[in-house]
């Protein structure tokens, strides 16, 4: 003997069993009491929400031969017969499988004759949507005008595909999907009748994962009653389910609230060695990140999470700004988890720009923190050569922006020895070193730059690689900035920012980075033409060369407090760094 599924078996029968649609329920009901019931019916909403169900017991309320003005007595013939599946009266049409023209014309003959025995013709067509554009056309002016005996009850999934023509000429009703409360009292209820013991947590983790839609709760539910016996249990739900990964979810949730982006792709990474999908760990995600801008906001109760995991998310709802959990939504709502091979790489994406900070910029572009002002010593003045020719050499761009320093005077120029600081006082040892230079009507060297724009080459000689180094990491935060937005799946600009110009090698600008995975998440990106075109044109603009680049996981450096003119001072000259105020000599 063949026993029904759930779904069939507990398939509602009369309007009030017909959960999470009240408001539709009623509207039919005061259209039966009053005897205006439409010749034509739109049900529209999401799978498992009650559509065909409706249009079953529709036909069983108006044909009904006990009542038929209200609710469907359920024992007589005609209820019986919809029940069992032989009413002749009710036609059920897969329009997926009878979308041509051809079914379409068979229909319109067929729809003229009388009734075998019921007051009405009810034609049931499932997935309107899937017909043909010219089946549409001829059912048109049947649907619009059929005859006195015919209902029509129109079921989709995805009512913008239907012609407005066909919308117009029926009574439209969208169906929401069923609460999750809702759910978990339905399934309480088949439960009880089965005599099956679940408690409420797995009730609720079998809700969420049907995702509004009680047929699918429903098929949930029988498939673990069938694996795990009358006993349910949270545990038995995971395994069925393949649900895990709550660790990681909160890992990466407290990660997210706190930046630490290394502790979150640890979580990313412990959740693909264990096996779990991916597509459960970002939908569990999305659930804690929406519970924590619901808490932040003061509507956690409107969360649908536990009371353990609700009283977590407070306390983490607590230390972050809105800010940045909007931020985070946002990255890991553009992740995609939905291809037949998951990757990890959208997720480590997502959270490498959700747990940055606003305006924080890894590279060395940035020198010290904001927070910190830069404290430096003046390079000294270059030495003049005794060429009667030449042009008094440019002196080198200073860390900070400072005025330039004064001209050498056409008479002579000063010479520190080797080892001092020039401090703006006049050492006993220094002796002015008559030298010749160029006429009093030569150019003035150029002043420095202050390095918030990009620099440009004028083409009089080839840059050192020295130079092109110190163009970009004076410029590296335009690189960035002129890589964002270039390629939205990849997110080129994000993963600048985890790591630092190294040095210019020849035709290749070389990039550090502190963990590996970034390595392979850039070399990633730039296999693809349009994302290395977009930063090796940024360099370009920068360096006024094209260079390549090329990734390499670096050390962990600290930052020296004035950049590398003064580490080569400190290292060559003997100068020191001194506070604000005080000299060297002091």
């Amino acid at each position: 003997m063949t026993s029904q599924v759930f779904y069939r078996k507990w398939r509602p029968q009369r309007f009030d069993e017909l959960v999470g649609q009240d408001q539709i329920c009623q509207t039919l009901l005061n259209a039966l009491a009053a005897g205006r019931v439409a010749h034509a019916y739109l049900f529209c909403g999401s799978r498992g929400t009650g559509k065909t169900s409706m249009g079953r017991i529709l036909a069983k309320a108006v044909n009904c031969f006990e009542s038929g003005r209200g609710e469907p007595c359920g024992q007589c013939a005609f209820c019986n017969a919809v029940v069992d599946g032989r009413a002749l009266d009710l036609i059920e049409i897969d329009a997926a499988s009878n979308r041509g023209i051809d079914e379409i014309r068979s229909l319109r003959e067929k729809v003229n004759f009388a009734p075998n025995e019921a007051r009405y013709k009810v034609y049931i067509i499932d997935e309107v949507h899937m017909l043909t554009k010219e089946a549409f056309n001829a059912l048109l002016k049947t649907l619009e005008e059929p005859p006195p005996h015919t209902i029509f009850v129109l079921a989709t999934t995805e009512a913008h595909k239907l012609p407005a023509t066909v919308i117009s000429r029926c009574q439209r009703f969208d169906f929401r999907r069923i609460p999750l409360p809702t759910v978990v009292e339905r399934l309480a209820r088949i439960c009880g009748d089965e005599g099956v013991e679940a408690s409420p947590e797995a009730l609720a983790a079998i809700a969420r994962s049907a995702g509004g839609s009680l047929r699918d709760a429903e098929n949930i539910l029988e498939q673990i009653v069938v694996g795990q016996g009358q006993r349910i249990d949270l545990d038995h739900v995971k395994q069925m389910l393949g649900i895990g990964g709550d660790a990681q979810v909160r890992q990466l949730t407290a990660a997210i609230v706190s930046g630490d982006v290394g502790s979150g792709l640890d979580a990313i990474g412990q959740a693909v060695a264990d096996g779990v999908d991916l597509a459960q760990v970002h939908r569990g995600l999305m659930e804690r990140l929406r519970g924590l801008m619901l808490a932040k906001a003061g509507a956690g109760a409107s969360a649908d999470l536990p009371v353990e995991d609700l009283e977590e998310i407070e306390k983490l709802a607590a230390g972050v700004s809105m800010d940045t959990i909007l931020k985070a939504i946002r990255s890991f709502g553009q992740a995609d988890q939905r291809g037949p091979v998951q990757s990890p790489l959208s997720l480590e994406l997502a959270l490498v720009e959700a747990a940055s900070a606003p305006g924080e910029t890894p590279s060395p572009a940035a020198g010290l923190p904001a927070s910190s002002p830069t404290r430096s010593v003046s390079p000294p003045p270059p030495v003049a050569k005794p060429s009667p020719a030449a042009k008094p050499p440019a002196p080198a761009r200073p860390e900070r922006d400072d005025p330039a320093p004064a001209v050498p005077s056409v008479e002579s120029v000063a010479t520190p020895p080797v080892g001092s600081v020039p401090t703006g006082e006049t050492s006993d040892v220094d002796q002015p070193v008559p030298v010749s230079v160029a006429p009093a009507s030569a150019e003035p060297p150029e002043p420095p730059r202050s390095g918030k724009e990009p620099v440009s080459m004028n083409g009089d000689a080839p840059a050192s690689d020295d130079e092109l180094f110190q163009r970009l990491r004076d410029n590296w935060r335009a690189v960035i900035d002129a890589s964002k937005g270039q390629d939205a799946k990849y997110k080129l600009d994000a993963l600048l920012r985890t790591g630092r110009l190294d040095s210019v090698q020849g035709d290749a600008a070389v990039v550090g980075f502190t963990h590996k995975k970034f390595v392979d998440m850039m070399n990633e990106v730039l296999d693809n033409p349009g994302s290395r075109k977009a930063l090796e044109e940024a360099v370009a603009k920068v360096a006024g060369k094209r260079l390549k680049i090329r990734c390499v996981v670096a050390a962990r450096r600290e930052r020296s407090p004035g950049g590398h003119l003064v580490k080569a001072a400190m290292d060559e000259m003997g100068a020191r760094v001194v506070e604000g105020g005080e000299t060297a000599n002091e």
